[in-house]
């Protein structure tokens, strides 16, 4: 569920052969204000469609859903809640279907991470995250661990090739409305900043190929990337947390 400007939106449906339904209500009262019951079936003769298969964000009037691996990220007009994407042809798998959205720097949609059904430890996935463009979308980093930001940081962990890495929010939205990637880079926006020296920082011993070898798993749980309004931060369930802002030092018993 996602609350904004006194208004509740949620949505039902995990698989989209059997509908999904969205839905917008006063928060206070109750009262409908909107529902699509349409979406599952935008291709209603093999019933694809979009599925409820994460979070909800807003960005430019328009209400996103993650929706599954047919259209995802998934907008909707945020006063009607009119589908504003058609149905793709024969119902391939064509998106990313990460269970994970949001609105990076206020300006391009990011989407992607770990599906919906997977454990909490699936950090180092084959998942990705992808940013959204008008024209195209990138690939922004891989792995299972969502990217956090605020309106100066940008921090995120490219787990196939890279580090923990932290740049300036600036730097990146820059990157990703540049028309060509850097030369030599790999693919992914994250390989592109070192390319062209736009890091601010990366923790070296985050490059262990052993998820026991990384704080970041040496906790009793995962760790959560967040961001708050003066810094960005790693937190796990514990309650220990690291500032973004630099470089996080060794820990004593630290296992890698």
């Amino acid at each position: 569920m996602l609350v904004a400007d006194g208004v509740a939106y949620f949505a039902a449906g995990m698989i989209d052969h059997d509908g999904t339904y969205l839905f917008a209500i006063d928060a206070v009262t109750g009262a409908l204000k909107w529902q699509n019951n349409s979406t599952g079936h935008l291709n209603a003769g093999i019933r694809k469609g979009i599925s409820a298969q994460g979070n909800l964000t807003i960005h430019d009037g328009r209400l996103i859903l993650a929706g599954g691996n047919q259209i995802s990220p998934a907008p909707f007009d945020l006063k009607t809640g009119k589908c504003l994407v058609k149905a793709r042809s024969q119902g391939r798998p064509q998106s990313n279907h990460g269970r994970y959205v949001g609105v990076l720097g206020g300006k391009v949609p990011v989407a992607g991470g770990r599906i919906l059904f997977s454990s909490p430890r699936n950090v180092s996935s084959k998942g990705s995250f992808e940013v959204h463009t008008a024209k195209r979308r990138l690939r922004l980093n891989f792995g299972g661990i969502p990217p956090a930001w605020n309106t100066s940081t940008v921090a995120l962990v490219n787990f196939k090739h890279g580090l923990l890495t932290c740049c300036d929010t600036s730097k990146v939205l820059e990157r990703i409305n540049a028309k060509e990637p850097a030369k030599g880079s790999r693919g992914t926006v994250a390989s592109d900043l070192s390319k062209t020296k736009a890091i601010r920082w990366q923790s070296s011993w985050v490059k262990a190929t052993s998820s026991r070898r990384c704080r970041w798993w040496w906790v009793p749980m995962p760790s959560w990337p967040w961001s708050s309004t003066s810094r960005s931060t790693v937190l796990n369930p514990s309650g220990s947390w690291w500032p973004l802002t630099r470089p996080p030092a060794r820990q004593r018993g630290d296992t890698r």
